[in-house]
């Protein structure tokens, strides 16, 4: 599964902001289980019938009368049947948000590609965060975009919980400003380098000017940053790393050198730091 980094918040009425509109169907599809691995192939033994004397080896590896067997009567037969056990399921979203205007939207985005999928709301007040319970059954997180340092000081405290949900498959959209939160350092007040969440290995940022990346970069030693444009979002694999660019944006990578910075723009796809 994957996590979505948006570039800006939700979908206009541009069509160019198609990678957002693309992001979504994508993360409603990987929270409704589609895709998901199947669930675990288990063993199922069905009652065994009176055994009288003179038996024969059934096809199933069990033992079957042979008096059964000649008058087509398989209802005594000790059978090993396997049978799909389905993955519990996991139809919640949580919608983390500052703004109830936000939440809504993010309500109706989810509403009108699954209607089946039960919307949970959290909001983040005075710095904090109260997570559902169970979150562990979550289906997929949607965090709206907020003021990143606000939403930070309420996510950290949960960030296991959500490290733990990306690593297991639970697919996560982050949108506009929240994205710099996934990765691994923000601006502080002062400009002032903060630890993010580093649910990716790299820094994050929405923002297109290139000079605050870079000195961003210069006070927090980030060694690399991606930069993803309005109307982009950057699909990272979750397991691998591996990146994808949706939309008709790009995402502008900057590495740090030895007292120089390195500028690539990826349009398709680039490789990230570990996820964590």
């Amino acid at each position: 599964m994957s996590l979505f980094l948006a570039g800006d918040g939700f979908p206009a009425s541009d069509p160019a902001a198609g990678g957002i509109d693309a992001a979504w169907d994508e993360f409603i599809q990987s929270a409704s289980g589609t895709g998901r691995k199947r669930g675990v192939r288990r063993r199922r033994r069905l009652a065994r019938g009176p055994q009288p004397t003179g038996q024969t080896t059934g096809a199933a590896g069990g033992t079957t009368p042979a008096s059964n067997i000649e008058q087509g009567d398989r209802q005594s037969t000790e059978t090993v049947a396997e049978q799909d056990v389905p993955p519990p399921a996991n139809d919640r979203i949580l919608v983390i948000y500052t703004d109830e205007a936000s939440a809504r939207q993010a309500a109706e985005a989810i509403g009108a590609r699954n209607p089946q999928l039960e919307v949970i709301t959290a909001p983040v007040t005075t710095g904090e965060l109260a997570l559902p319970d169970s979150p562990d059954l979550l289906g997929g997180v949607v965090l709206t975009p907020a003021c990143a340092t606000t939403l930070l000081a309420a996510l950290a405290p949960h960030r296991q919980i959500l490290s733990t949900l990306v690593r297991r498959g639970t697919p996560l959209l982050a949108l506009g400003s929240s994205a710099a939160v996934i990765g691994a350092s923000i601006p502080g007040p002062e400009g002032e380098p903060v630890e993010a969440l580093r649910l990716v290995g790299v820094g994050v940022s929405v923002e297109p000017v290139l000079n605050h990346t870079i000195d961003a970069m210069t006070r927090s030693k980030l060694r690399t940053t991606v930069i993803i444009d309005p109307g982009t979002v950057l699909r990272v694999d979750a397991v691998t790393g591996r990146t994808k660019v949706l939309g008709a944006g790009r995402t502008t990578w900057v590495g740090h050198g030895e007292d120089h910075f390195i500028i690539h723009h990826e349009p398709t796809s680039a490789p990230t730091g570990e996820i964590d």
